[in-house]
């Protein structure tokens, strides 16, 4: 089964740098690919290299799981995996936002 992001809100579950949901994104957010094995599996150790290597371009965030991600085709399951994966990466480093 898979899910569309508008029926998932990680927000209620991880940090954001506001309260606010309609708060403006400003400067450069970057969305990140969702990397996949030659499976189709998703690749959980390309994604924390991926992940590792954009803390370091000074960017003012990182968006996870929007249209460049492959939202589309995920299961709930890797949805929920790349969400809960990026966020223990990420959380105290920089903001950052998912679909």
């Amino acid at each position: 089964m898979t899910l569309s992001p508008s029926q998932h809100d990680s927000r209620t579950r991880f940090p954001v740098p506001s309260d606010d949901p309609n708060v403006r994104l400003r400067g450069i957010v970057p969305v990140l690919p969702t990397p996949f094995k030659e499976d189709g599996s998703l690749d959980r150790e390309s994604l924390d290299r991926l992940i590792e290597h954009a803390l370091t371009w000074k960017a003012n965030g990182l968006a996870i799981l929007g249209v460049a991600s492959e939202v589309e085709k995920l299961t709930a399951e890797e949805y929920e995996a790349i969400a809960e994966r990026a966020g223990q990466k990420i959380v105290g480093k920089g903001p950052w936002w998912s679909a």
